[in-house]
């Protein structure tokens, strides 16, 4: 283990959703794709970058 000012330091663990705002596109349900993807990718295991499809339930 690594070492920080004589702590040691503690694994980061990161779930990401990604999103692409279409034109138009209000941002609640810009948001709400993202955290789709976000939860996508905890689901899936997590320490993953899942990429939100264009449309809700997709």
């Amino acid at each position: 283990r690594m070492a920080y000012l004589g702590r040691k330091l503690r694994p980061v663990a990161m779930s990401i959703g990604v999103a692409q705002m279409s034109p138009g596109e209000k941002a609640d349900k810009f948001q709400l794709r993202a955290d789709l993807a976000m939860y996508e990718a905890k689901n899936a295991g997590g320490n993953r970058v899942v990429q939100a499809s264009k449309q809700i339930g997709v």
